[in-house]
């Protein structure tokens, strides 16, 4: 008896020896990977390593933007977010309202005012102007001020070159010539200047030349000052697109 006693002891042992080895060695595992005995529950999981999707957030342009031919100022509009949603803001607020004569009238004169900007500051400024008329509330702006990055013009007619001119072209300009058209004429010549800076000295000759013939062939083209605006607008673009090259 006391030999079969002895022989189930030394087996009970042998497996109680068995079963802390087997637990010290599945410890020692998941502990050299990061993991201890009271977070056996969450060891092995595999950790999610796919980036976080970066949101992206679509803007819509308005849907006359995908016409063929659009003019310079429907190209900064389309092209800039802020613009293209404030087009569309505006828009739904005028479908509201386009049965009124003096709604129709003032969405004309927006039109109007807005084919001859170039800057997307004062873009900004006459949208939001108009999308406070629509909704009936007081305009933000009361001056009606021309905003550039370096020059300010508040209630100038004419360039002050206008009393000088000579030459069939330059009278017809100064005929046309508005408040916001002698704006683009100021930005025209510092768009020029700073052309004429980025070109090598056998490119000026060139430039000089475009620009005389822009001045004395195109320019003279427009029968209206809107006409005369969108012809700055886009001699002022390929100014500024030799800039930056």
């Amino acid at each position: 008896m006391k030999k079969i006693a002895f022989l189930i002891t030394c087996t009970f042992l042998l497996l109680m020896k068995n079963a802390l080895a087997e637990i010290n060695a599945n410890e020692l595992k998941f502990t050299s990977t990061g993991c201890t005995a009271s977070a056996l529950a969450t060891c092995g999981a595999v950790p999610n390593s796919s980036p976080t999707p970066t949101a992206v957030v679509n803007v819509t342009r308005p849907d006359w933007c995908a016409a063929a031919t659009l003019t310079a100022v429907e190209k900064i509009i389309c092209n800039n977010p802020e613009l293209s949603a404030l087009d569309t803001e505006m828009n739904q607020l005028y479908a509201a309202k386009r049965a009124e004569p003096s709604q129709v009238e003032a969405q004309r004169s927006f039109l109007q005012k807005r084919a001859i900007q170039s800057l997307e500051s004062n873009l900004v400024r006459i949208y939001k102007e108009r999308i406070n008329e629509l909704k009936g509330e007081s305009p933000s702006f009361t001056v009606d001020t021309v905003e550039t990055k370096s020059v300010q013009v508040t209630d100038v007619v004419k360039p002050a070159w206008c009393d000088s001119a000579k030459t069939d072209s330059e009278k017809r300009f100064c005929d046309l010539a508005n408040a916001e058209i002698t704006q683009l004429d100021v930005e025209l010549n510092q768009a020029y200047k700073q052309a004429m800076k980025s070109l090598r000295t056998e490119k000026k000759n060139e430039m000089r030349r475009l620009q005389n013939e822009w001045l004395k062939n195109i320019r003279p083209l427009a029968q209206t000052n809107l006409e005369l605006a969108n012809l700055y607008q886009q001699r002022i673009l390929e100014l500024k697109q030799h800039t930056s090259r």
